[in-house]
């Protein structure tokens, strides 16, 4: 290969990609966020953690206490 074949960009590149700021880069994928069900999983091990808590923690912590 030359070196002036090297330098020269190919078509295909060229029209893929171009290298400044004023262009928008666009993103394929959606806003982002957390799906119905991982929330409700999440709530779900929350309360259940609060009422493990409330049922064997607090008698546990009341009898340290006294």
């Amino acid at each position: 290969m030359s070196d002036s074949a090297s330098n020269e960009p190919k078509a295909q590149e060229a029209d893929y990609f171009t290298e400044h700021e004023s262009d928008r880069t666009q993103m394929t994928f959606d806003n982002g966020g957390v799906p119905l069900y991982v929330a409700l999983i999440w709530v779900a091990f929350l309360a259940s953690y609060v009422a493990y808590m409330v049922v064997y923690g607090l008698p546990d912590f009341s009898a340290w206490s006294g």
